[in-house]
């Protein structure tokens, strides 16, 4: 049975290796709104049922488990929030889209 410190460092480390893959294949997840969408639910709905079984757990173990997963649905909702106010942000200002260029303003006559 591995110690608290331990349970603790290990949860982190994969907390970690999964979010630094998600932020990683972000350029794909970028040409599907659904696949956006599935990952915002799936990380809301873990951040919630996770936090609300961890306030149920008298083990320090478990309690730190559910955390680390609850911290987990959090960390994906912050990367859809994220990726929404990367791309959207600037056509709700009048910037137009990301990478959009009037043809006036282009360098190449």
């Amino acid at each position: 049975m591995p110690t608290p410190v331990s349970a603790l460092l290990h949860a982190a480390t994969l907390v970690t290796a999964g979010i630094y893959l998600l932020i990683r294949i972000s350029p794909i997840l970028e040409f599907s709104g659904s696949v956006l969408l599935i990952i915002t639910l799936i990380g809301s709905s873990t951040a919630f049922f996770a936090a609300t079984c961890g306030l149920l757990q008298n083990d320090l173990k478990r309690i730190i488990a559910f955390s680390t997963i609850s911290q987990l649905g959090y960390i994906l909702l912050l990367i859809l929030l994220l990726f929404l106010i990367y791309n959207i942000l600037p056509s709700l200002t009048g910037g137009g889209p990301r990478g959009y260029t009037h043809p006036q303003d282009s360098i190449i006559p």
